[in-house]
Parts: structure tokens; sequence; C-alpha cells
């Protein structure tokens, strides 16, 4: 009998996670107990354009599949750590038939796949919904989503959050990334953030919204990344009280501060990366901890 026939079936789905979808399935043909892992993986990744090839979507082996992987974890009752779905226009460039319609029945397969993979334990979650200029039908964050207290780490593309009716139950999470989402109503993405007490990565790009709301409580904070958001002056000044613990910030043409003096504190930072559209006079940079690294751009 081969070594790879005796490793136990953890091991097995851990080096499954290191490939791409493709590569991990492909697995499945070793043995019968490669292919009894690739079968309850607990890490579900529907990012393979190539099976949307069959129109109309819903009809199409991409989503025939997604549907009847998911349909076998809820009928054996098995949790999943991780769900990754990226969707993008591609087709709308290949096929000529892509219609309104198909857009709608694409939202509507993402946003019951999302709810699903809650119900099954997702801990994690990576929503992308590729295209430069915006999809004609907007994905909006499911309700599921922001009242998961399980939730350990999101990363949204794409999309839109409007949670002004709903509680954010983020008190797990660690790792949030939004890029190029619409932040609708009254929804105040700081004050989504303050209701996450132990997140230690934060990453916001593109986002609308201001940074006005005065963050507190965010003691883990150890990456803050800012890329073409506004934010307030109050958030740069005195970084120790607000981040004890940060390690990196990069800030990328962030606007709502005062361009021409722009003053940075922190006893923590390792690393500082500042790039800037425009002309500065005055930088004020104090950091108590020596060998910080440090790069600023126009």
């Amino acid at each position: 009998m081969e070594a790879t026939q005796l490793l136990p079936e953890e091991m097995i789905q851990h080096i499954q996670s290191f490939l791409d979808e493709k590569e991990a399935a492909r697995t499945s043909i070793l043995s019968r107990s490669w292919y009894d892992a690739w079968l309850t993986r607990p890490n579900l990744d529907f990012s393979d354009f190539t099976q949307w090839k069959c129109l109309p979507f819903l009809e199409s082996a991409f989503v025939k599949s997604g549907r009847k992987t998911l349909q076998r974890y809820e009928e054996l009752n098995l949790k999943i750590q991780s769900f990754k779905l990226s969707l993008d226009d591609s087709l709308e460039w290949k096929f000529d038939d892509w219609k309104y319609g198909e857009l709608e029945d694409t939202i509507s397969v993402a946003i019951e796949w999302t709810k699903k993979a809650i119900n099954l334990g997702a801990t994690h979650l990576k929503i992308e919904f590729l295209r430069e200029g915006g999809w004609d039908v907007e994905f909006l964050l499911p309700r599921e989503v922001l009242e998961s207290e399980f939730l350990v780490g999101l990363s949204f593309y794409g999309g839109t959050i409007d949670a002004q009716d709903h509680k954010v139950s983020w008190s797990r999470l660690k790792s949030l990334c939004l890029d190029r989402v619409c932040i609708q109503g009254n929804t105040n993405i700081w004050g989504m953030i303050s209701m996450c007490p132990l997140i230690e990565e934060l990453v916001l790009s593109e986002c609308n919204g201001t940074c006005d709301h005065n963050l507190t409580g965010l003691e883990y904070l150890k990456v803050l990344r800012l890329m073409r958001v506004k934010i307030g002056e109050w958030l740069l000044r005195d970084l120790s009280s607000k981040f004890p613990r940060l390690k990196k910030l990069t800030l990328e043409h962030c606007t709502g501060y005062d361009e021409e003096e722009i003053q940075i504190c922190s006893n923590s930072l390792e690393f500082m990366s500042f790039l800037h559209e425009g002309r500065m006079k005055t930088m004020v940079l104090s950091f108590s901890r020596m060998g910080v690294s440090y790069i600023y751009g126009l």
C-alpha cells in the first residue's frame, strides 16, 4: 500500500487546500481515501470560469456542479471552514445572448450559495464580483453574513452592504477586506468595524463613506490598509491610543485630511507606506520603535 493511502483524511484535505480547484480535484484519482477526502473537503472554491461555457446560466455545468456539491454537504450534515465564490462578466463578451435576466440569475445563485455557506458553518468567506464597469444588478451582502457570530475572515469585492436594518454581529472577525464595495443608505462602515473587537487586519479600498467615526476598542489591529477612501485627520494623529498593536500601515491616495500637512504618530508601527497625489508641504512622523521601514511616494 502506498504511503499516500495511509494519510489521515484531515491531512489529505490540508494538502488539497493548497491546490487550486482543478488540481485538488485531480488528486481524487489517487485512491479511495483521496476521493472521499475531496468529497468532504472543508474548503469550497467556486471560481472555475471554464465551466460557464453553457448558457443559460442556470443550466450551466458551473451551477449544476455547485448546487450538487452544496446539496451533498447539507444531506450529510457536513461542515465547512471556508467558502470562495468569484464571478465575472467574461461571458458578456463571449456570448451575444447574455441578457439582463442572466445577470439576475447570477446574483440569485450567488446569494443562495452564500447563505448556504453560512448555514454550513463557514468561518471564512471570499466573495468577488469582478467587473470594471460595475454590475447592472447589485449583489447585496445577505443578512446571514452580517449576523454571523462565527465569521473569522471576510473578503468582499464589488458588491453592496446595507446594514442599517440589521445588527452586525462580527464579534469573532479577525480579518476584513472590502474592495470597491458600495455602502448603502445610512450604513456607517466605521460603526460596523467598531463592532469587531478582535479584528487584526483591516483593508478598505475604494469604498464610499467617511472615516468620521471615533473608532475604539480595536486593540488587536495589526495591519491597516486604506486605499482611495476618505479618512479624518483624527485617525492618524494618535495611532497608539486607537491601535496599540498596529505594525503595518498603508495609505494610498486617501482624502479627507489636510493635504498640506499630515501628522502620524505610533509607538508600535514597524512598516508604513504612504502614497499621495499632489503636493504636501509638511509631514510629521513620530515613531518610538527604532528601525521603522517607511515608503513615501507621489
